[in-house]
């Protein structure tokens, strides 16, 4: 009897362990990485171990391996509040309600999506500040800190990777220059400056290189018609007449 109680708790324990009862892990996770991300939320709450999956990123970095993209539009018509569309499931889902103060909420803010955080950039009374929403745990958080902290910026993102060039500082003196962000890592990466400061210029990563275009001059007024060029694998800036 002993021997049998003792088999019965090593089987739940194993069934419990499973993302899928009857799969084996390898086989779970096949079928897993190929659901849409906005499945992820109904599906948690049934099982712990993919709940688990889902918030320390494995499911993701596979379907990253694996050229699985999903694009979806994050959008806001409220200060506080913030929507995602999914267009290949026609969904719309609401995010939580993010947790700032007045200040911030009344503030300029621009907004990136890299990997699986929205960031949102704003301001408060001691200073910029960013907060980060994360899919992995749907959840705000705040605290992050730019190297130079800058706000009418030009800023793209390539996968795991976001790119934030120009802009200006708190005394709205115009930067030149830039820093990349890793959402893997959580760490932000001091680039060369680049050759012209510039604020709200626009920018875009093309056949893996960020372009930088257009913007304002340290002036303020005189309105910029050259872009730069930065390549990720010399780490150095071109200009564009």
């Amino acid at each position: 009897m002993e021997g049998d109680k003792q088999k019965n708790v090593h089987k739940n324990a194993d069934e419990s362990s499973l993302l899928i009862p009857r799969l084996d892990y390898d086989a779970s996770l096949n079928c897993l990485v190929r659901l849409s991300r906005s499945d992820y939320g109904s599906i948690a709450v049934l099982n712990r171990s993919f709940r688990s999956l889902i918030k320390n990123g494995q499911l993701f970095q596979l379907r990253r391996k694996m050229g699985i993209i999903e694009h979806w539009i994050y959008f806001s018509c409220d200060v506080l509040k913030w929507e995602v569309f999914d267009p290949n499931h026609n969904r719309l889902m609401q995010l939580p309600k993010m947790n700032s103060n007045i200040c911030f909420m009344l503030s300029n803010k621009e907004s990136l999506t890299v990997g699986t955080e929205l960031l949102v950039f704003g301001r408060e009374i001691t200073g910029h500040s960013i907060y980060k929403y994360s899919i992995l745990t749907n959840s705000w958080v705040k605290g992050m800190k730019l190297n130079t902290s800058r706000c009418l910026f030009g800023s793209a993102s390539l996968e795991e990777i976001a790119i934030l060039a120009g802009g200006c500082d708190q005394h709205g003196n115009i930067l030149s220059s830039s820093e990349l962000y890793n959402s893997d890592t959580g760490t932000w990466e001091v680039l060369p400056d680049m050759n012209t400061p510039r604020r709200m210029c626009s920018a875009v990563f093309m056949d893996g290189k960020f372009y930088v275009l257009g913007g304002v001059g340290v002036d303020n007024t005189t309105q910029l018609t050259c872009g730069e060029e930065f390549d990720l694998k010399t780490r150095e800036w071109r200009k564009i007449p």
